[in-house]
């Protein structure tokens, strides 16, 4: 998926994402299906969970996801990157509409050698199964074998799938 116009909010990603996981059940036939997501993407499946709720949704991997922001989003342009900055008040009210939903099980991938998203300590999720790796850039963890080995393992014991 890929989350267009470039500098929208987060927030108006939710129907690509929608779109994309109904695109998904109805090829597979599955009744929920699970999500890979890279960077901004997981900000997205977030977002998209508190709106609609997890019900199509079996597990939920993110890989490099900003969860609690980036230091470099302060350098960038458009509505996302400031969504994306640390501890933005984006965030944190995307943690409130998260507050008390049952979500499905999520596994954060991170790297500790992250160029885009930093700090990397930060980065997780309460109640998220965390995956840290060293020796993996940003775009790598989108491209890495390794990487999607790790993700689909997650998503094999991820309690229901």
């Amino acid at each position: 998926v890929n989350l267009e116009p470039v500098f929208g909010s987060i927030d108006d990603y939710v129907p690509l994402v929608e779109a994309a996981i109904e695109r998904l059940r109805v090829r597979t036939r599955a009744e929920r299906v699970a999500v890979v997501a890279h960077s901004m993407g997981g900000l997205a499946v977030r977002a998209f969970l508190a709106q609609r709720g997890s019900g199509a949704i079996e597990a939920v991997v993110t890989l490099g996801t900003p969860h609690r922001g980036t230091w470099l989003a302060r350098f960038g342009y458009g509505r996302n990157v400031s969504q994306m900055r640390l501890d933005s008040g984006w965030l944190r009210e995307l943690a409130a509409r998260e507050a008390g939903q049952p979500r499905a099980p999520f596994t954060v991938v991170l790297s500790h050698h992250d160029n885009i998203v930093a700090p990397q300590s930060i980065q997780t999720l309460e109640g998220a199964r965390t995956i840290e790796l060293t020796g993996r850039g940003h775009v790598e963890l989108a491209y890495d074998h390794g990487v999607w080995q790790r993700a689909l393992e997650a998503i094999e014991t991820s309690g229901r799938g």
